[in-house]
């Protein structure tokens, strides 16, 4: 069955452009992709199967389910699939008729022509139980939508910022599960962390419980013939209240899955602690003993009145105020360009203006010292995380200074408190440590350091802090191997 429906897919593909597919969020599984995410669900499920399969396609996913399901002892197979892309249904159409026609187990077939979002209700009560479904599959649409799209007014319960529809198709599918019903997904792994998902990843630990995780080590090619750069993983889900002690988590290098590799990952370690509700996504065992070793730490920046902030002023939107030159109304402006070997460097031959008039107080900040961490990083760059010490020392006939929305930096949440130097030190010593780098990166697959990942990372006291800069300063080592060392020694005692 499945290879009927991949090869008339292909077909499909020949005809429809991938510009045109990708203006709707278009992406086809790989059949490799489908089996393996068919193979997730349990084997002890009812007799009477219903199961929905929300943004169907050509059907790839389902048939592989349906395919996977005539091995047990079913009595029948009730499957609803939704598409209302006008250009695919017909394939969708003719490989329905010859699933039915091919399962060896009674198989009835409900095709939605509708927008899924838009024809079910979301955290309605009345909704009736028995539309509810035992398996979901799918591999929804991929397109960020806007706020005031009538899918996100439908479910602003979890919508914050700018939605993807990815993830309205994951929380209406959870709604619609049944009690213990699974759901497996494969979407963007974005979800998992950053504030625009937030309210989704709450909803989904409230009424779910993440059972199984696929990762895959290289992103390219998980999609046959189209070219996904997003880091894309495969997410199985139950509804159940009860977390499990350990999510499966699985790992391979791509779609062909023949290098698999499995462990245990606990529960407690993938999901944070803090109110963010973050996903942690290690790869292997030595990821989860980062994990493991820094969730020692009790505290956060935050919660030691400290703050990652994201610089304040954005280039091209004050260009008049930008200056190659200094003048008595001008002060500096800092680029990730004047990072050098952990400090701060001014001026640097650049392209970049390195000035910029006081006319807005809202772009200035008081000249003192902060620790300035890279906010963009590429995927070939060997850290993401990225400090850079900036001493006041070294402008101070300037009051204020500004930062480039490029560049993070840290200050106190309280103007009455201020960072020492020790602890500049010592937070330079953290973010330029190996661990806190990995740390990240299982935190958060983008390239882009965002402060609220930074904000909820456990850390030592401001105590300890300044115990690791003067370490620093006395040593004048800003090397990763020595902030290694010392973190070590105050990990490990």
């Amino acid at each position: 069955m499945l290879n009927h429906v991949v090869n008339i897919t292909d077909q499909y593909l020949e005809k429809f452009p991938k510009p045109e597919r990708k203006n709707i969020g278009q992406f086809f599984t790989s059949k490799n992709t489908a089996v393996f995410m068919a193979d997730m669900f349990k084997e002890n499920i009812n007799k009477d199967l219903t199961i929905l399969d929300p943004g169907a396609g050509t059907g790839i996913l389902s048939a592989a389910l349906i395919e996977r399901l005539q091995s047990l002892n079913l009595n029948s197979i009730h499957l609803v699939m939704y598409e209302n892309d006008e250009n695919i249904l017909p394939t969708l159409e003719s490989n329905c008729r010859y699933l039915i026609k091919s399962s060896k187990i009674p198989l009835t077939i409900d095709l939605v022509k509708k927008n899924f979002i838009l024809d079910n209700e979301f955290e309605n009560s009345l909704l009736n139980s028995n539309t509810k479904f035992d398996l979901i599959i799918s591999n929804p649409p991929y397109k960020k939508i806007p706020k005031k799209a009538p899918e996100s007014q439908k479910m602003l319960n979890v919508v914050y910022g700018a939605p993807n529809l990815y993830f309205l198709f994951m929380a209406m599918s959870l709604h619609l599960l049944k009690e213990n019903g699974e759901m497996v997904f494969i979407i963007p792994r974005s979800w998992t962390s950053g504030n625009y998902f937030k309210t989704f990843r709450k909803y989904l630990l409230r009424n779910g419980e993440i059972n199984n995780i696929h990762l895959f080590i290289n992103r390219n090619n998980l999609f046959k013939q189209d070219s996904i750069l997003q880091e894309t993983i495969i997410v199985k889900v139950s509804k159940s209240h009860n977390n499990p002690e350990f999510i499966n988590v699985s790992s391979s290098n791509d779609f062909m899955f023949d290098d698999l590799k499995r462990f245990k990952l606990p529960y407690e370690l993938s999901v944070s602690r803090d109110d963010n509700s973050f996903i942690f996504l290690p790869t292997n065992q030595s990821e989860v003993n980062v994990l493991t070793l820094l969730n020692k730490f009790e505290y956060s920046l935050t919660d030691l009145g400290i703050k990652l902030k994201t610089g304040l002023t954005v280039g091209f939107r004050n260009k008049e105020l930008l200056s190659d030159y200094q003048c008595p109304q001008s002060v500096p402006i800092f680029y990730p360009c004047h990072f050098n070997e952990g400090f701060v460097k001014f001026p640097v031959d650049t392209d970049k203006k390195q000035f910029i008039l006081k006319d807005k107080s809202s772009l200035l900040q008081d000249n003192k010292n902060f620790l300035f961490l890279k906010r963009f990083t590429s995927k070939e760059e060997e850290r993401r995380l990225q400090p850079a010490i900036y001493l006041h020392d070294s402008l101070n006939e300037f009051n204020y200074i500004s930062t480039d929305n490029k560049i993070n930096f840290i200050d106190t949440i309280n103007k009455n408190d201020y960072l020492t130097l020790p602890e500049i030190y010592g937070l330079f010593a953290l973010f330029n440590s190996t661990i806190y780098d990995m740390y990240y990166r299982i935190l958060d697959g983008s390239t882009q350091v965002n402060a609220s990942e930074i904000n909820s990372m456990p850390v030592p006291d401001r105590n300890s802090l300044k115990q690791l800069g003067n370490k620093i300063i006395h040593s004048s080592n800003l090397t990763t191997p020595y902030c290694d060392k010392i973190l070590g020694e105050l990990i490990y005692g």
